[in-house]
């Protein structure tokens, strides 16, 4: 891990910082408004990532982590995403990701579902991804995947 990162769970005072950075990574803010947990990375006391932890209709869902380019594959991910097991806790989570991200995401225990078991809210937006995304953009990361993480009573 990079020496002063810092991962943390973002309060009121942090949310302009927070909408700057999904801005600057031209990422859609009213997803950050809504959500019930932002976690954000720092280094230098600049924010380099971030990961949003939202409800949609009753069920936990991981969205929008995004590290800053020219620092991926640095660390900083994978200290936002053993944060955010921190935050999942012992509950079920649900995410969209890209296929070419799964042993990332599998190594904290989520893994791979058929999409019909995804809930309406994430199969919802997977269909909107689909549809208004460029040509060939997800098979270049190898196609979408829902994944989740159980429960810790259902594991």
């Amino acid at each position: 891990m990079l020496e002063g990162l810092s991962v943390a769970r973002a309060g009121p005072e942090d949310f302009e910082d927070a909408a700057a950075f999904y801005r600057s990574v031209d990422r859609d803010l009213d997803r950050v408004a809504s959500c019930d947990t932002i976690l954000l990375a720092r280094l230098a006391g600049d924010v380099v990532g971030a990961v949003a932890l939202c409800f949609a209709e009753r069920h936990l869902v991981l969205r929008t982590m995004v590290v800053r380019e020219g620092l991926r594959g640095s660390g900083i991910g994978g200290a936002l995403l053993d944060r955010c097991v921190e935050e999942i806790a012992a509950r079920s989570c649900w995410l969209l990701g890209f296929g070419d991200l799964i042993a990332f995401y599998s190594r904290v225990g989520f893994a791979v579902v058929p999409e019909e078991e995804a809930p309406g809210p994430l199969r919802r937006r997977l269909a909107a991804y689909r549809e208004h995304e460029p040509p060939g953009h997800s098979d270049s990361r190898g196609g979408f995947v829902v994944m989740r993480r159980p429960a810790a009573d259902e594991a």
